[in-house]
């Protein structure tokens, strides 16, 4: 989680970066079980696929759909809402674990994509999302 602009004081988005940290450390443990030829590495994944399907769902229709309301950002989320259907698919493929280079190159571009979330996406909301839309995050979260 970054702490360079204080965006994880606003609990949208504290919450959302936590759900990142939870997923990251799946990821890390699902990617090591792999590499060793651990059994346990397809289940780890199917730990991975699961939680970021869920991140991913309330992220669009919470904070992307907030965004889109307001007009600010629309292309960027256009662009990491393809990115989650293209990561879903991936992270839901039952062969994954058993491809180490798939699975390094999927596992990357997830951790890619959670830094372009937390360093610039969500930033970038904080300084221009309205305060009503702060607040319907806070009620539907």
């Amino acid at each position: 989680m970054c702490s360079y602009c204080g965006c994880e004081a606003e609990p949208a988005v504290r919450a959302l970066m936590a759900e990142h940290d939870r997923i990251a450390d799946l990821a890390y443990r699902a990617r090591a079980a792999s590499a060793g030829g651990d059994p346990q590495a397809a289940a780890l994944l199917a730990e991975v696929a699961a939680a970021f399907a869920d991140h991913s769902r309330g992220e669009e229709v919470g904070l992307f759909a907030q965004l889109r309301l307001a007009g600010e950002g629309v292309a960027e989320v256009d662009e990491l809402e393809a990115q989650h259907r293209r990561l879903r698919a991936a992270l839901a493929d039952p062969n994954l674990a058993g491809r180490p280079t798939d699975l390094v190159a999927v596992l990357a571009e997830l951790t890619e994509h959670a830094e372009r979330e937390d360093d610039d996406l969500f930033p970038f909301a904080l300084q221009r999302l309205p305060d009503e839309s702060w607040s319907a995050l806070a009620r539907s979260g």
